[in-house]
């Protein structure tokens, strides 16, 4: 996968003119380590640094949410949130053969398997 989280967290410093050091600073990181997350040498950060990170950036709540789980996913993991929703994790099979198969029928049937539940 792409990086993604650490690139917008650069441009997001870089639009407040924030050194890279300053802000690492700021947020209590090594700047080397910070500068290899937005770099996306190094994976982000945990979720309660990660909220500090884009809170101290001033990035709107609706941005920090899709970085949430994008964090996840560049960590391996689907979003805890997510993985919470038993109904939900049991359809994820699913999901995963019909995005494999481009399988709109499948995909079909997920999302109204979701729908039923009451987790939409």
């Amino acid at each position: 996968m792409k990086p993604i989280i650490g690139p917008e967290l650069k441009q997001a410093r870089i639009s407040k003119r924030i050194s890279l050091r300053d802000f690492a600073n700021s947020v209590n990181l090594d700047a080397g380590n910070y500068s290899r997350v937005e770099r996306g040498v190094f994976a982000p950060p945990a979720r309660e640094k990660l909220d500090e990170i884009m809170a101290t950036l001033e990035i709107e709540e609706e941005t920090q949410s899709r970085l949430r789980d994008l964090a996840e996913l560049e960590r391996g993991n689907l979003p805890t949130d997510l993985m919470d929703d038993d109904v939900l994790v049991k359809e994820l099979p699913l999901l995963f053969r019909a995005v494999r198969e481009s399988d709109q029928k499948a995909l079909d049937e997920f999302i109204e398997a979701i729908r039923a539940s009451g987790s939409a």
